[in-house]
């Protein structure tokens, strides 16, 4: 027979609740002195806010101001920011977001509450979840801080600040581990109070972080079925899948807004679409792990990370996936404890058997990320969307920990039975957890705060310039272009580093932000246009100045800034302290443009610069290739152009495209516009350039090509019926045309 916990369950009062009190105080204290926070200002972000930073504190912003995160009128001038399709998960970390907004107000010091308050949430979790699970209190309050330190969280800072919110992994590993254990959780007669708990937590978890929701339903999926197969438990399974359904149902509720939207608006591709192989790239290593970080506080462990890093190929997100020398030690006990025991034990005690449920867990959760295992089978198989395998160690991290906190507590039971002073086992625990602490953290943890002040002064001392120059509502256009998410560098320009503006200003408007693959995006249309050819476009469309960044041109912007103030005028510009940023007032050009030109002309203008026409290779088409450096797609006998467009009403459009039969013989095609009407023509291997006017509405419409001649000869090893080859297809603007251009810019010109 199992033998009975030795402890009772925590009574969540009195003493408890001091000890609850005090894991949050010494997480506090840890971060106080590991970020040196006594050299912080509230009003300033802890560190550099530039990439994924920039992001979070932009959707920050967005939630204090709008009320949510996933529509941002101030972004994506001038038709405002849709993120349903990049803004997946993360949404009861915005309901912290929104809620710390209610008291604190400035989208800054809700940043930097953020995540401060983190460390003590993940700890006080962490303490909970070790409580129930049988730990004395002083090794579930080492436990906590350590969780909440791990180099994970250090590492990755503000930069990622949702994914150092973690405090949901302990309530999903929890959920496991009385799930394995086989307590009863939704049975009649077990208790309405642990049940809501539960369901609170299945709640939180689907809630989360995306990348955290699922890997907690593929450890649910892996680790509760081996128990009730290993116990025979058909109970087991029924609860786990009730637990799988809870967490998955709020996943799917709490996404619901991002989830449908693509399929009312359509898919968009160009966002956020990973390759299989990147599982490999950002896959979860052993060594990743268990090796000192490359920062480490002690120089010889420190050069151990350095040379490990320097020379493994496969760098996948640095040491963000180490352990810390004491969750090392406690995987070693957990997975031993698990070999030794396994998971159906009729002898082993309840606490050893917790300890292998936690090896259980860092068993699969490893086998699942690492580097050619369940990862790179789901990323072929399944979906490439999840990359950063590596995340999972987190989840080892916190299943090592429970090993940690159960033999610190039977350490201590054993000493108080052979007549050890009480004291002994807590100083043992906070032993333990100093060098856990002084291990896991580094001398480079804390901010460099005078450089990270200056810098954001400088930013913000130039947009008050703007603010005080641009009324309320006005409409900026940002220079260079830089499409939204996930660009990649422009020289010098980062990515997200255009939210500068928005981040330092209220009620100004500006276009960066429209999501790529969205007619919103209408600036990537017009990447080719000179910049005072765009301001002028611009200008004519009710846009009154420009943000240029000058690091994201490789002559620093010289000749950008100059074309740009010689439309703009004499008086009309500014520039900030550092020499990067720059403004120019559109306002003048616009009144000059107004008196050379007509209304009708202007129109022209503004329509064709907002709503240009995507065009989309559909039904019909093969991969794209190069002649050259000019991409081309091969067509079988059918095949079909998408031209979609936002514009109300309809217009005719200017279209063109370049024709090549499959050999030298005569191709007919046959052209269906949109309307109905066709068109016929002959086409040889040699190319034909095509003229067309195609009428469209809003909305998408289709250009069918239908051709009747020889295919193109074709290697052994390639199937496909090449009869048609299409090249360049594009629409003409002709209120864009240089000729057109040249006469605004002109016009607009002092």
């Amino acid at each position: 027979m199992r033998r009975a916990s030795t402890r009772s369950r925590p009574a969540w009062v009195g003493p408890e609740l001091a000890w609850v009190l005090a894991t949050a105080f010494v997480a506090t204290v840890v971060a106080f002195f590991d970020l040196k926070l006594w050299r912080m200002d509230p009003d300033v972000p802890l560190f550099d806010v530039a990439g994924d930073s920039s992001y979070y504190l932009t959707t920050i912003k967005g939630v204090l101001e709008n009320g949510w995160f996933l529509h941002n009128p101030d972004l994506g001038a001038p038709f405002g920011q849709d993120n349903h399709d990049f803004a997946i998960g993360d949404v009861a970390h915005y309901v912290l977001v929104w809620l710390l907004g209610l008291v604190l107000g400035d989208p800054v010091v809700v940043f930097n509450a953020f995540f401060l308050l983190c460390f003590p949430l993940i700890a006080v979790v962490t303490y909970a979840v070790l409580r129930d699970l049988g730990a004395a209190r002083a090794p579930a309050l080492v436990a906590g801080v350590l969780f909440a330190f791990l180099p994970y969280h250090m590492i990755r800072g503000q930069q990622h600040l949702f994914l150092t919110s973690y405090y949901e992994i302990p309530l999903a590993v929890w959920l496991v581990a009385m799930l394995a254990e086989g307590r009863s959780l939704f049975r009649r007669g077990a208790p309405r109070g642990r049940m809501l708990v539960v369901v609170g937590a299945c709640l939180v978890v689907g809630a989360g972080a995306s990348y955290y929701a699922i890997f907690a339903l593929l450890v649910l999926l892996t680790v509760v079925p081996t128990a009730a197969i290993a116990r025979r438990s058909r109970a087991i399974a029924l609860q786990g899948a009730m637990v799988t359904v809870l967490i998955a149902a709020s996943f799917a509720l709490a996404n619901a807004p991002a989830l449908v939207y693509p399929v009312v608006h359509g898919a968009n591709d160009a966002v956020a679409t990973r390759q299989p192989g990147e599982s490999e790239l950002f896959g979860l290593k052993l060594a990743d792990m268990v090796i000192p970080r490359n920062t480490h506080r002690v120089d010889r462990l420190a050069r151990r990370g350095q040379a490990y890093y320097a020379q493994t190929p496969l760098r996948s997100e640095g040491f963000n996936p180490a352990l810390g020398s004491v969750a090392t030690l406690g995987l070693v006990a957990a997975l031993l404890v698990l070999l030794s025991t396994g998971l159906a034990s009729a002898t082993a005690s309840l606490r050893r058997s917790r300890i292998a449920v936690a090896g259980a867990v860092a068993l699969m959760s490893f086998l699942i990320g690492t580097i050619g295992g369940g990862s790179a089978l789901i990323a072929y198989a399944l979906t490439p969307q999840l990359r950063a395998w590596n995340r999972l160690a987190l989840f080892i991290a916190f299943a090592a920990l429970i090993a940690v906190a159960l033999l610190l507590t039977a350490l201590g039971e054993r000493l108080r039975a052979r007549g050890r002073p009480a004291w002994l086992p807590p100083v043992i625990a906070a032993f333990v957890g100093a060098v856990g602490v002084y291990d896991q953290t580094s001398v480079l943890d804390a901010p460099v705060y005078p450089a990270v002040a200056a810098a954001w002064k400088v930013d913000e001392d130039f947009a008050a310039r703007m603010q005080d120059r641009f009324a309320a509502g006005t409409k900026i256009l940002q220079l260079p272009y830089m499409s939204y998410p996930e660009h990649g560098p422009v020289h010098g320009l980062g990515d997200y580093d255009l939210f500068t503006g928005y981040l330092h200003t209220k009620d100004l408007r500006w276009t960066y932000g429209a999501v790529r693959g969205r007619l919103s995006d209408w600036h990537g249309a017009h990447q080719a246009l000179a910049p005072e050819q765009l301001a002028t476009a611009a200008a004519a469309a009710g846009f009154g100045g420009v943000y240029l960044d000058r690091i994201g041109y490789a002559d620093g912007g010289a000749a950008a800034a100059a074309a740009l103030d010689a439309l703009a005028g004499p008086g009309t510009s500014g520039l900030s302290a550092d020499g990067r940023l720059q403004f120019f007032d559109l306002r003048p050009a616009a009144a000059r443009l107004a008196a050379s030109t007509t209304p009708a002309e202007r129109a022209q203008l503004a329509r064709a610069l907002l709503y240009p026409v995507e065009v989309g290779f559909g039904d019909g088409f093969s991969h794209p290739e190069l002649a050259g450096q000019t991409p081309f797609r091969w067509t079988g006998t059918d095949a079909r152009l998408t031209l979609e467009s936002s514009f109300e009403g309809t217009r005719d459009v200017p279209f063109t495209l370049q024709l090549f039969g499959g050999r030298a013989e005569p191709s007919t095609v046959t052209l269906t516009l949109p309307g109905g009407s066709r068109r016929s023509l002959q086409v040889t291997d040699k190319g034909r350039k095509v003229n067309l006017v195609l009428p469209l509405d809003e909305g998408e419409a289709t250009l069918r090509l239908q051709t009747v001649g020889p295919a193109a000869p074709l290697p052994p090893d390639d199937v496909r019926d090449l009869r048609l080859r299409v090249q360049d297809p594009r629409v003409e603007y002709a209120p864009l045309q240089p000729a057109r251009l040249t006469r605004y810019v002109a016009a607009a010109t002092p």
